[in-house]
């Protein structure tokens, strides 16, 4: 599952989501958009903060 699809399925804007997670909201849009990855730090967080739904094999595809 992506960041995305979570977010859209939990009803999460990119925005509060950043707060949860602690980054800012650029960087949120950065990671949908595929200019920036998260750093490996930042995965981990995602992976706990999505109840293991968005894990750092979600974005191993790289960077647009």
């Amino acid at each position: 599952m992506t960041l995305h699809e979570w977010l859209k399925t939990e009803g999460v804007t990119p925005a509060e989501f950043a707060k949860d997670v602690g980054v800012s909201r650029v960087s949120v849009y950065r990671w949908l958009s595929g200019t920036r990855r998260p750093s490996l730090p930042h995965q981990a967080e995602i992976y706990r903060k999505t109840k293991r739904k968005v894990s750092g094999a979600d974005w191993a595809g790289g960077v647009a």
